[in-house]
């Protein structure tokens, strides 16, 4: 998984974000791969908790900017996202590391960060052009 231009929102600083996210998951689908995946499990987690308070706070309130008809869809999915990771983050606190419990969050952040940025962000990539027309 790999980031691409046609993940693009039009806006820089969120593009930015999206491909350090994109980083961080392929890093731990690098270590759970090795092996090695409960370091980097952990840092990745801390890392979702950092991110997911500062890129949504920055992409909802760009939405709202931009007047984005997905603003609402993109809060939804985004509260779906932290709901999710709460999860995770209960289960590792529980029973510690777990290679499965891995690779379902790696699963789930993938299919959740390609659907979400396609169908939703990019949306935002319109917004952008017209209301800078």
């Amino acid at each position: 998984m790999q980031w691409n231009d046609s993940f693009a929102t039009g806006v820089p600083q969120i593009d930015d974000q999206h491909k350090s996210l994109f980083r961080a998951v392929a890093a731990l689908s690098a270590a759970i791969e090795q092996h090695e995946g409960s370091t980097e499990y952990l840092r990745l987690l801390g890392y979702l908790d950092r991110y997911c308070r500062d890129h949504f706070v920055f992409e909802e309130g760009c939405m709202e900017r931009h007047r984005c008809p997905a603003a609402q869809v993109n809060k939804q999915q985004h509260a779906g996202l932290l709901q999710l990771l709460g999860e995770h983050r209960r289960f590792h606190a529980q029973h510690g590391y777990d290679q499965h419990d891995a690779q379902l969050l790696l699963t789930s952040l993938q299919h959740w960060l390609l659907n979400h940025i396609v169908r939703v962000d990019r949306t935002l990539r319109l917004c952008v052009k017209s209301s800078s027309s």
